[in-house]
């Protein structure tokens, strides 16, 4: 580059090769984040939203990817390979680990493989964090960390998981928390509610739309009326995330929830469906797994701290 700004002043297009330098330093002066789980329905929106906005994205997964933006790289990744998680993460990248085995059901059907990729992975992602030094690294917990709560669920208040996929996580918050500690990288773990995720019918909002708009009955498992959920908007969490990267290590909060200000029964949740596909279809109550959480509200405190806007279902 300095000998380019010497040339400057002995070559005749200077406007063309400043043009040039300008591009250059642009290019090595962006952020380069590294997306795990980028197929997922939070990597895709998230890829597309940084990469609109100048970083330099990089997305793994262990599934092909054609939905990530053009200006984006894809690597595909099995976490569980930590060798091959050497080769992607540098020195100062950004983490956002959202990799996970996330289906409730599954994680109790394959319960090997579950703590193979929540757990080891996650494990995993840490260590090479720490070896490579990273700049910051924000994990994806979950609500399900907590259990049911009768009371809004603060992030310091008692973690009773009571299904092996909130276990998973909470092992994974743990394994985190002691990698942080012995390389001292800075770390942030977001407790998600449950994130409405439109165009993903793995999640039940959207799953509801798509039954509705084809005339079949929305199916609710367990009681409606007495089963109370947190939804959040994808775009929150995205907002989340970006809040604490784009002041990295500043934002290093030990752990945050990240929800809505008011839970909604599923009965009613279907109802609001049903009205926003403007559907007469039927809802339906069947048996469903003991272990789920049925009562659930996170405390927002340090989620209001940062600003981040909180919206409640219907939103």
């Amino acid at each position: 580059l300095q000998l380019k700004k010497e040339y400057i002043m002995v070559i005749t297009d200077k406007k063309a090769i400043e043009q040039e330098i300008q591009e250059v330093l642009e290019r090595f002066s962006r952020q380069r984040v590294v997306i795990t789980g980028a197929n997922g329905a939070i990597g895709k929106e998230l890829a597309n939203f940084l990469a609109d906005r100048n970083y330099t994205v990089v997305g793994i997964d262990l599934h092909n990817n054609s939905s990530l933006p053009k200006n984006a790289e894809y690597v595909q990744v099995d976490i569980r390979n930590i060798e091959a998680l050497r080769k992607v993460i540098q020195k100062d990248d950004i983490i956002i680990h959202l990799a996970a085995i996330s289906n409730i059901r599954q994680a109790i059907a394959e319960p090997k493989l579950c703590r193979e990729v929540n757990v080891t992975g996650t494990e995993n992602i840490g260590l090479v964090a720490g070896e490579k030094g990273v700049k910051h690294l924000v994990f994806s917990s979950s609500r399900e960390v907590y259990g049911n709560s009768s009371t809004p669920a603060r992030e310091d208040g008692p973690l009773q998981p009571i299904n092996i996929y909130g276990r998973s996580k909470l092992a994974a918050e743990l394994q985190l928390e002691m990698l942080k500690e012995a390389y001292g990288f800075s770390c942030t773990i977001l407790r998600l509610a449950n994130v409405d995720t439109p165009k993903d019918t793995r999640r039940v909002l959207e799953k509801w739309r798509q039954c509705a708009r084809q005339g079949k009955d929305l199916t609710i498992y367990g009681e409606g009326d007495k089963r109370f959920v947190n939804f959040v908007p994808v775009m929150t969490v995205i907002y989340a995330i970006h809040t604490l990267i784009s002041d990295g290590p500043k934002r290093d909060l030990p752990v945050i929830n990240i929800g809505s200000p008011q839970s909604v029964s599923l009965r009613d949740a279907a109802e609001s469906v049903l009205r926003e596909t403007e559907s007469t279809v039927g809802i339906k109550e069947v048996a469903g797994p003991k272990n789920e959480v049925d009562n659930f509200t996170p405390k927002l405190t340090r989620m209001e701290q940062l600003g981040i806007p909180q919206d409640k279902y219907p939103y």
